[in-house]
This record gives structure tokens, C-alpha cells and sequence, in this order.
């Protein structure tokens, strides 16, 4: 029986983030297969997720700054985790896998414990994501896990060459936990804040942190060679992050200020999916993208960049939305193409429903 599993999820904090969403998406899942889920923080970071009301969340450290703090946080944790008698753990990001190994260690009635990775494990494919010793991480110290989850097919691979031999037959690819009946409700409510957003206007709309993965620079160039072909379009950021300055700067020097919107960030991104005319993931690089399954499972047509790792293995090989990337002009005459005649790809994203999700890492268990 996999149902009725006490279940925690343990990660940094539930800030901003793909990963953040993984977790509370995640924990809905589990709730949904008859299992008990708490997600375990570290960072007490204002809360960015929506959550539902049954979603416990459980901070065991205020931070984890400084080397004492970090090992405080690894007893705080360690202590909850035998004080609560877990069936399963499952870490994620570097931050959670490492204290959970730390909580796990010389603890001789260990739970079950599944590490998860969210973006590929090659430097050249995720840049400041990868440090020297990430791989090492996994071959080294990762040992006692019992399962190693990479959200895609390539992330398992790359998985499955760098885990110990004897734990390689224990790699396994699970989709996100995405899909779920909050986005369709969601994108039917009108937030009560706007933040500006063109009125009788097509709109292109990006979605993430404003940071050098998500290739927003790159967007905007795009965008900036066909503003003059489509006066009637703009382009709208959703998201904050560091690089918002460069951004602004870059349209002030592409004179396309008045024509791209910075959203700042929504509770509501659902809404403004399905207010738009098209949505384009212009990342540099991805693990799985939360927001372009989203944006399908919406009905929006999209463009992708064709970045490691997963707008391929979603879209398909052949799929006129996949562009080279870092190819501006290619996007922009795809986004060109879209807007002139849309078209929403057909994607089976039956893996990607909480429930399936939640139940393909359930499974794990018998294995």
C-alpha cells in the first residue's frame, strides 16, 4: 500500500521559484493519494505559494547563514524528523539535500529518503547552479538515499552517470507535480490589482525571475524586431529579481520601454496567462519548466527556446514552437508566426497532474 504515507518535503524556504512551486504542488499531490505531507523549511522567507489550507508547513531554523547556523538547522532538523516518524523524505535543492543527509547521518532507523534534482548537472548547461564539487555531492556524501529523482529524462541521465554504481538502478525520471484544478479557477479571477496591464492590447507574456537563466534580455531583443511589424503588442514581464535595472535599461536603449511592462511578481500568474496572446520560455537553461506546461494546459500558444533541458522533451523534436537557441531572430519570426496564426501544441501532460506525480514518487517506495 503506498497510500496513508506520512510524507515531508524539506527545502530551503517557499519563496519565489520553481522549485517552491515543485514543493507545495508536490504536497497537494500527496494529499491527494491519502497521504499526510509537511514541507520543512530553513529560511523564514515571506511565503510566495499559494497554499491550501491542509498543506502543513513546519520552520525549523530562521536561517542558515554562517557554518554554526547551518549545522544548528541539521540537529533542529534531524530531531523533528525522529520526533514525527516519517515514511518517506524528499529533499530538494543542494541546501535541503545536504541537510537531510546531515539529519539522516548515524541515525541508525533511517526514513526513507529521495533526492531530488531540478536543473541539469552539467556546468556548461546551468551555469551558477553547478559548483565544482555538485557532482561529487551525489557520488559521495548522497549514499544513503534511497532514490534518485531527476525531473527530466536528461537530468535522470546525467543522474545515472554520476551516483554511485551500486545506486544507478535507483535513478528514475518523475515529472513535476503541476497541473492541478487551482489553475483552471485561478485564471477565471480577476486579481485585484492590474499592475498596469495593457488594455485592448495583444500581450507576450514571460513569467520568472528576472535573472540571466531566463533569457529575458534575450526576449526582449527578439521582441524589439518585430515591435514596429505588430504596433498593436506588447511585451509583459511577470516576475522581480536582480536584473530588472539591466532589463529596464536594455529597452531604454532598444526604444522599446514604452512597449515592455514589468509586472513584478502575482499570487495570480493564472490569470495573465489566459489574458495573453502568447507565452515564450526564453530561457538560457531549465530543469522543467513550470510555467510552459502551464501555459499549455491553459490553451495559450507558446514559444520555446530550445535550452537544456526540457522545452524539447515537452514540445516534441519536430515541434515549429522549439527554436535554437540563442537564435533572436529565430524567436522573433516564430513569435511573429504565433501571433499572426496561433496554434497551442498537443502535449499529453497526463504526468504532469499533482495526483500522477505524487503517485510515481509513491511508488518508489516498493521498489
Amino acid at each position: 500500500m503506498i497510500e496513508n504515507k506520512n510524507v515531508a518535503i524539506v527545502i530551503p524556504n517557499l519563496g519565489q521559484g520553481g522549485v517552491e512551486r515543485y514543493a507545495v504542488q508536490l504536497a497537494k499531490g500527496m494529499q491527494e493519494n491519502g497521504s499526510n505531507c509537511t514541507i520543512i523549511t530553513f529560511e523564514n522567507l515571506p511565503v510566495a505559494q499559494q497554499l491550501s489550507g491542509a498543506i502543513k508547513i513546519q520552520h525549523v531554523s530562521c536561517s542558515t547563514t554562517g557554518r554554526f547556523q547551518f549545522f544548528k538547522s541539521a540537529l533542529k532538523l534531524r530531531r523533528y524528523l525522529q520526533q514525527h516518524h516519517f515514511d518517506l523524505i524528499i529533499s530538494g535543492k543542494e541546501q535541503g539535500n545536504i541537510l537531510t543527509y546531515l539529519a539522516q547521518l548515524f541515525n541508525k532507523s533511517c526514513n526513507a529518503w529521495f533526492v531530488t534534482r531540478h536543473v541539469p548537472l552539467e556546468p556548461g548547461q546551468s551555469k551558477g547552479d553547478v559548483r565544482w564539487y555538485t557532482k561529487k555531492l551525489y557520488k559521495y556524501l548522497y549514499y544513503k538515499a534511497n532514490a534518485f529523482v531527476g525531473v527530466t529524462d536528461e537530468i535522470a541521465a546525467q543522474l545515472k552517470l554520476t551516483v554511485p554504481k551500486s545506486k544507478q538502478h535507483c535513478v528514475r525520471a518523475i515529472k513535476n507535480p503541476i497541473i492541478d484544478a487551482d489553475i483552471f479557477s485561478f485564471s477565471e479571477r480577476t486579481p485585484s490589482k492590474l499592475n498596469g496591464w495593457p488594455a485592448n492590447r495583444r500581450v507576450i507574456l514571460g513569467a520568472g525571475r528576472l535573472a540571466e537563466q531566463k533569457g529575458f534580455d534575450l526576449l526582449i531583443t527578439a521582441f524589439e524586431k518585430i515591435a514596429a511589424t505588430l504596433p498593436d503588442v506588447d511585451l509583459v514581464l511577470i516576475g522581480e529579481g536582480e536584473d530588472r535595472e539591466s532589463l529596464e535599461a536594455l529597452c531604454g536603449t532598444l526604444g522599446v520601454k514604452d512597449r515592455v511592462h514589468f509586472f513584478g511578481y502575482t499570487d495570480n500568474p493564472w490569470y495573465f496567462m489566459r489574458q495573453s496572446s502568447l507565452f515564450v520560455l526564453s530561457s538560457r537553461w531549465e530543469g522543467l519548466s513550470i510555467v510552459l506546461p502551464e501555459a499549455i494546459a491553459l490553451g495559450r500558444p507558446v514559444v520555446a527556446f530550445d535550452c537544456p533541458t526540457g522545452p524539447r522533451m515537452l514540445l516534441g523534436d519536430d515541434s515549429p514552437a522549439l527554436v535554437p537557441f540563442p537564435d533572436t531572430d529565430a524567436l522573433a519570426n516564430t513569435m511573429l508566426l504565433q501571433l499572426n496564426s496561433p496554434f497551442c501544441p498537443l502535449v499529453d501532460l497526463s504526468e504532469f497532474h499533482t495526483s500522477q506525480s505524487a503517485k510515481n514518487y509513491l511508488s518508489l517506495l516498493k521498489v
